[in-house]
């Protein structure tokens, strides 16, 4: 059994595979993340007989700046219209150029949260 604040478990389904992704806390703004590739029976079992809610749906675009890769979120669904974008820091506080396209930073605001978009608070 998994419950601890601030943790996510989550099962991401393409096409043709599928993950298991748990990430830890946050702390000082980063978390640590583990990736496994699982079955894509094993997913669609998870997706459809153990989450619960509203499923997020998007489509990620790997851009490449300043020899960073960002990750452009364009979402659907219930999120339909929200587009994020993040990047991959190798240490804290690591110093980046900033694309002209990002706009405000939103990490550990609240109101970006899925789970605060998708229950309507």
């Amino acid at each position: 059994l998994m419950h601890a604040p601030g943790t996510k478990l989550r099962v991401r389904r393409e096409p043709n595979r599928a993950f298991l992704t748990y990430k830890g806390p946050r702390s000082a703004g980063a978390r640590r993340e583990f990736n496994y590739e699982i079955p894509c029976n094993d997913a669609d079992i998870l997706l459809s007989d153990h989450c619960e809610g509203v499923l997020v749906e998007r489509t990620r675009h790997l851009l490449h700046h300043d020899g960073l890769v960002w990750m452009v979120d364009v979402y659907e669904g219930a999120l339909e219209g929200r587009v994020t974008a993040e990047v991959e820091l190798d240490y804290p506080h690591q110093d980046i150029s900033l694309p002209g396209w990002v706009g405000a930073e939103v990490t550990g605001n609240p109101e970006y949260l899925h789970a605060t978009i998708l229950n309507g608070a």
